[in-house]
């Protein structure tokens, strides 16, 4: 990352390296992202604060189990990994079948009555991640509780960007 780069973020992240590899970021250190299945680089990534709000997502080789989470009126995204199901139901009717497993992220993206949402998981489904918005980001484990990856904050100081910085673009 550029020197002139001041770049925050209060809490681990998770991104896509050169190879592929779904890796972790420790707080604070920058991240730059690759496309899983290309390997192209997509640069530096940028997010806004996101909650999973599903737990045990963490567990690598072992499927999500079955859980229900209260939820408001507002856009959430489901997404996972795997060739399972997750049913939907109680605030939102839905079925969403995963198209495989890693690299290709099943996501759903709906709005739902305020209460609770149950998901029933079958078959293959891992590193799921329910979080509250129109679209998914990068993946947030968990363990016992909810996370919450803080927002990535990028400053840019002094000039002349004009090498790599184009305002137009």
């Amino acid at each position: 990352v550029d020197p002139r780069i001041t770049f925050t973020r209060a809490s681990t992240a998770t991104y896509c390296d050169a190879q592929g590899v779904l890796r972790t970021a420790a707080s604070g250190v920058p991240r730059i992202d690759f496309d899983p299945v290309t390997l192209e680089c997509k640069g530096l990534l940028i997010e806004e604060a996101r909650t999973n709000l599903l737990l045990n997502s963490v567990l690598a080789g072992t499927n999500l189990a079955t859980q229900s989470v209260t939820v408001t009126a507002v856009a959430h995204t489901l997404s996972f990994y795997g060739t399972g199901t997750v049913t939907l139901s109680g605030t939102h009717a839905a079925a969403v079948v995963g198209t495989g497993a890693y690299h290709a992220r099943t996501p759903l993206t709906f709005t739902p009555t305020a209460g609770t949402l149950t998901l029933t998981v079958t078959g293959t489904v891992q590193f799921a991640q329910l979080e509250t918005g129109a679209f998914p980001t990068s993946y947030i484990p968990t363990v016992a509780s909810q996370v919450t990856r803080t927002a990535d904050v990028a400053v840019m100081t002094g000039a002349n960007f004009s090498s790599w910085f184009r305002q137009g673009e």
